[in-house]
């Protein structure tokens, strides 16, 4: 399975992911044993996403890729696989529609914990697992966007824009906060290797001029 096929999966798993989450209580409990399923397999498929992502960092800083790495990967593929065949045998369940009053409250909590944690993150480079959950937060606000009518969009937008202090696109953002988690995960990694010293340091400088830029982009999108 190519890196291409692993992700294409995890956003059809994140995107299912958060329709079920905006269905009504009884929709919700009708899908539980899926939505478990479905959450194995995107832990599965993630961490083989974290092996590709730390095979193409490293190959930026010059290294051929660790065969552990590719060990580690194919394992992770191999358990996504025995979770997704597992997935043919339940049942479909009947869906209704989604609760208007259940998106208006998660997006609401989405938005408002970006809201608290943006000042946060935009003043301090360490705040690592912040900037991950306001990545997190931002792709599901993405993904709910999807399943909204047009004139329910614009006011959610504009929320998130209140809460940010900007005009920045959502999909922008993200793949600003989605680079620098590529550097977070190939900094774990390497902090673990004790012949990667040097690499570690390049990866971490690589990451703080990625967090300025975003700093600077974010500051830029205020003015």
């Amino acid at each position: 399975m190519d890196e291409k096929n692993i992700h294409d999966i995890r956003v059809s798993i994140r995107r299912v992911d958060v329709a079920l989450s905006l269905l009504p209580k009884k929709a919700r409990r009708q899908c539980s044993r899926r939505f478990e399923r479905y959450l194995k397999l995107l832990r599965a498929n993630g961490e083989a996403r974290d092996c590709d992502i730390i095979g193409s960092r490293l190959a930026t800083l010059g290294v051929i890729t660790v065969s552990e790495l590719r060990v580690k990967k194919r394992s992770k593929i191999a358990r996504a696989v025995i979770v997704a065949a597992s997935l043919k045998k339940l049942p479909l369940p009947i869906i209704d529609a989604l609760d208007d009053k259940r998106v208006d409250k998660i997006s609401s909590r989405l938005i408002g914990r970006i809201k608290e944690i943006f000042p946060i993150v935009l003043n301090d480079r360490r705040r690592v697992k912040e900037l991950h959950r306001i990545r997190r937060d931002v792709r599901k606000l993405r993904y709910i966007l999807d399943f909204l009518p047009v004139s329910r969009r614009s006011v959610l937008v504009n929320k998130l824009r209140n809460a940010t202090g900007s005009k920045v696109e959502l999909q922008c953002l993200q793949d600003q906060l989605g680079s620098i988690h590529d550097c977070d995960v190939t900094v774990e990694y390497l902090r673990s290797q004790p012949n990667f010293k040097k690499l570690l340091a390049r990866e971490i400088d690589i990451r703080n001029h990625l967090y300025i830029r975003f700093v600077n982009f974010m500051k830029n999108k205020n003015s």
